[in-house]
């Protein structure tokens, strides 16, 4: 391929692509359903990953602004568009957990989404 059909492609591909922040993150269990921003190496970082939980994030008018699932280990990464800047709202719905609904801003840095869940107690439908 010469050089200028490889700057032609460029051309053509960067804006499907699109620029972005990518937000990485983990979900794990916690004493309160909360989502909040915290250093690459805080604690709780390491601790066991809760797998399949679905994260979205929205603007302060309720725009989704991204989407994802946490991994087997209980990390995630979303890329939001890097005009974004300010609070945005953290969503997680499950049944095993309860849900978080936390307004965040968007960290700066070498920082974490740190996504906790309380577990819910499951009901006992024999009264005992």
């Amino acid at each position: 391929m010469n050089r200028f059909m490889v700057t032609g492609l460029l051309l053509v591909l960067v804006p499907l692509v699109g620029c972005g922040n990518t937000l990485r993150g983990r979900v794990v269990e916690g004493p309160s359903s909360t989502a909040v921003i915290v250093n690459i190496d805080d604690d709780r970082m390491s601790d066991p990953g809760i797998a399949g939980i679905s994260i979205e994030l929205l603007d302060e008018d309720g725009v989704r602004l991204g989407r994802t699932i946490s991994n087997e280990d209980g990390a995630f990464q979303v890329t939001i568009d890097d005009q974004y800047s300010g609070r945005f709202r953290v969503r997680c719905r499950t049944d095993e957990y309860a849900n978080v609904s936390s307004t965040v801003f968007v960290p700066a840095g070498q920082k974490r989404l740190l996504v906790l869940l309380k577990p819910v107690k499951p009901i006992d439908k024999d009264g005992g």
